[in-house]
């Protein structure tokens, strides 16, 4: 190799001078490549960088014509500039330059991770680590661990609030519907239902609790405010459900005492004392009436303003528990969800059923009116969710119960207006979102087998029946990853990207999405508690946006807060989180 003899090159040389460091101490001394490099890394062994970045440097001179040589030097010399400190933009040369030498090194795209790191830059940072780790599959757990500790810095600084007062898990949390004002704070309110009993309120803005209540004797497992905004309704394992009123000032937007009790008892709605408990609630768009399902199979329709409050209409029953009520959007209908494999339709004026969908599909665990464009026309379709336990396959059904046109046959309904399929499992979330502009109305699902899947529900919609291959094309993904498994994070290492995880072998109810309400951005959670935030169109599966991590139990409750830029998020670890979720800027 070649000698020494002289200083370093201007460019070297230069590069040292702008950072303040000290002259070469090597260049008279005609060294060999291999004895700076020996003196180098004996200079970084004794944290003594300035002499190693000036040893890597001489070496740097000595190997001009060794490629392979020249990329470590590189490296060393640009952790010696980290370690060194004050030299991060040179230390990114040097990484930079070494990745361009070496293009298919993992090491060097580890170590321009690192430097990309240090100089606040942690999307680019993300990218190399990922670079780095497909590259050399050895460098999977250095990468992994770094990626975790981007995570968690990005998440502290998203992490607007965390709000903690529950004592165990919360269950369920619902976003009042409307923004409010406490005090002179324009904030919105959310409520929490926990495993000790109580109810909670909170502000989303400041993460302060305004109020805790304590009518409910065991674990508090349903919450839906009123499309008003003046109702909230619980439901516990005690059986039965509570109505709530909020206090007036709060929806009038006038300042509101710190004494003032926000939530006060309304109508308790106790049904037969062989019902079991409410495992789910609706409330009609009027905020006139409340929907409970019971986990004996039982169907009623509450009264819920003025004299009437509290009084009720039992509807026909289910022969198994009933997993979902919902209001059809003027009102006029009310579905009923049950495991007894029947999705059933009923009349809310005579409570008289118009439809029984008891498709051959196995149990129906979901169901929700969606309304989506027909050709520039409103029309809404009844979606179910079935699963087929044998075959372990789930699909999502979409009827046509209120105009009565596709599907039917002299008055009776005999089959779906379209369908989608080939889930594989079932169906554990299911949201949905009209989108603005021109963006078409979205469907999202995860299912128990760690996928998730977004597709156009106006295309998929307008599929005529009976056209298979059209009902196929349309029902084609706009984006379908996968979930993590959560077992690389317990075993103390994260998987280098979460789309590349493993999916486990047994089936989780845990998954679940959310649409923002402008259908730009989806959020999604699997069993490891990171919860991904992407766009919702047309985004390849390696382009995760966002992980949010903080959570250390699963995560029971999602949402959007608003207009879509900030996520809510409650869990078993009994901690309810604010998150911005889009663009921000943290320098």
């Amino acid at each position: 190799m070649a000698a020494v003899s002289r200083g370093l090159p201007s460019s070297d040389r230069e590069g040292e001078d702008m950072q303040g460091g000290p002259q070469d101490p090597f260049a008279s001394q005609g060294l060999t490549c291999t004895d700076a490099k020996r003196l180098g890394d004996a200079a970084f062994q004794h944290a003594d960088f300035d002499r190693a970045v000036a040893a890597y440097s001489a070496a740097l001179q000595a190997a001009a014509e060794d490629p392979h040589m020249r990329g470590i030097l590189l490296l060393n010399r640009c952790l010696a500039k980290l370690r060194l400190g004050g030299q991060a933009s040179s230390a990114l040369a040097d990484a930079q330059e070494a990745c361009r030498m070496r293009p298919r090194w993992g090491k060097a795209h580890l170590r321009l991770a690192q430097t990309l790191e240090t100089c606040g830059r942690p999307d680019a940072a993300a990218a190399s680590y990922q670079r780095a780790a497909e590259l050399d599959p050895e460098l999977a757990q250095a990468v992994g661990k770094a990626l975790a500790g981007l995570e968690r810095k990005d998440s502290r600084r998203r992490c607007l609030v965390a709000m903690q007062g529950h004592q165990g898990p919360v269950y369920d949390a619902d976003v009042h519907p409307q923004s409010v004002t406490i005090g002179s704070l324009p904030t919105q309110l959310v409520a929490t239902a926990g495993a000790d009993h109580t109810i909670r309120l909170w502000c989303t803005s400041t993460g302060c609790q305004l109020q805790a209540l304590r009518a409910h004797q065991d674990r508090v497992t349903r919450l839906r405010w009123s499309p008003c905004g003046s109702l909230l309704a619980s439901a516990s394992l005690e059986g039965g459900t509570r109505l709530w009123h909020l206090h007036p000032s709060v929806l009038a937007a006038s300042p509101c005492g710190t004494s003032t009790q926000l939530l006060a008892p309304g109508a308790v709605l106790q049904g037969d004392e062989a019902e079991g408990r409410t495992s789910c609630l609706a409330f009609n768009p009027d905020s006139s009436l409340l929907a409970t399902g019971s986990s004996t199979g039982t169907v009623r329709l509450w009264a819920t303003a003025g004299g009437e409050a509290g009084s009720h209409q039992k509807l026909g029953g289910h022969g198994s528990l009933v997993s979902s009520v919902c209001f059809s959007p003027c009102g006029t209908l009310l579905a009923s969800a049950s495991g007894d494999k029947a999705c059933r339709v009923w009349s809310t004026a005579t409570g008289d059923c118009v439809a029984d969908i008891a498709w051959d599909c196995g149990p129906v665990n979901f169901c929700r009116f969606v309304q989506y464009n027909d050709g520039g026309t409103a029309r809404a379709l009844l979606l179910t969710c079935h699963v087929d336990q044998q075959r372990q396959e789930g699909r999502v059904m979409m009827w046509d119960v209120l105009e009565q046109r596709e599907g039917w046959v002299d008055g009776k309904l005999v089959g779906p207006a379209a369908s989608i399929d080939n889930f594989r499992g079932k169906v554990t979330s299911l949201d949905t979102c009209c989108g603005c502009g021109e963006l078409a109305s979205l469907l999202a699902a995860a299912c128990s087998d760690g996928s998730m899947r977004v597709v156009d529900l106006d295309a998929v919609a307008a599929v005529a029946p009976g056209n298979t291959v059209g009902a196929k094309a349309a029902s084609a993904p706009l984006l379908e990853i996968l979930l993590p498994d959560g077992v690389a994070v317990e075993n103390g290492v994260m998987m280098p990207g979460w789309q590349s995880s493993t999916i486990s072998q047994l089936a989780h109810d845990r998954n679940l999405v959310a649409l923002s309400p402008d259908g730009g951005l989806l959020a999604a959670v699997g069993p490891d508690r990171r919860i991904l935030v992407m766009e919702a169109e047309g985004v390849s599966q390696a382009q995760a946006a966002l992980a949010l991590v903080g959570h250390v139990g699963l995560v029971r409750v999602l949402r959007w807060l608003g207009c879509g830029q900030r996520l809510l998020s409650a869990g078993e670890d009994g901690v309810v989180r604010v998150w911005q979720a889009g663009r921000i800027d943290f320098t």
